[in-house]
């Protein structure tokens, strides 16, 4: 009921910033929030006991809404209800805040076929482990690409067309200390002389 709550204040506040957005644009007074409703409909001497904005927010919008809701769960039943509600769960916005494991479980449950007591509990685990593997991913890969991008851009500098056939080996050995400047902008020419003399002759 809360999470209901809120989603109509989320969706309340984004209605009200553009109808007034509209309404400034079109030179249209905006109605005093905090004022008693006045009802034109009935008579101006009866007074409300509630403010303007209580009336458009309670009375019109959560109705409305409401309405809606009511419209929707007429239209489907409890399990065509519990398996949108968790194909809904699989949704990737907002990095999986949709995500919810028994959810999608109450859906499995409605193929026995498909899963039984035993599947049930392994898809459980299996669940656990994908929403871990997903979030750790999804922080992961902004760097990722970061990283091939500057190794895509370095490659363009160090394999140009005087320096075409180098072979692999060579050209990581290239790359890695162009990538990674900062790291071995601070190793002296004096150690990397010392670690070649230390290797064995080929």
């Amino acid at each position: 009921m809360n999470r209901i709550l809120f989603k109509k204040n989320v969706g309340w506040d984004s209605l009200k910033e553009k109808v007034e957005a509209f309404c400034i644009k079109h030179s249209i007074p905006l109605p005093n929030y905090d004022e008693p409703y006045a009802n034109l409909g009935r008579s101006r001497r009866k007074v409300v006991d509630y403010t303007t904005l209580h009336h458009y927010r309670v009375n019109v919008f959560y109705k409305i809404v409401d309405w809606q809701l009511q419209e929707l769960n007429d239209h489907f039943n409890e399990v065509t209800s519990d398996l949108l509600n968790g194909v809904a769960c699989l949704n990737p916005i907002d990095t999986y805040s949709s995500f919810d494991i028994q959810k999608i479980l109450v859906m499995a449950k409605l193929y026995p076929d498909d899963f039984d007591e035993f599947n049930m509990r392994v898809l459980e685990n299996q669940l656990v482990n994908y929403i871990i593997d997903v979030l750790k991913f999804a922080l992961l890969l902004p760097i990722a690409t970061a990283s091939v991008q500057r190794a895509f851009s370095a490659m363009k500098y160090i394999k140009n067309d005087l320096q075409n056939r180098m072979v692999d080996e060579f050209l990581d050995g290239c790359m890695v200390p162009y990538v990674e400047k900062r790291v071995f902008k601070n190793i002296s020419n004096e150690c990397i002389i010392e670690t070649f003399q230390g290797k064995k002759h080929r």
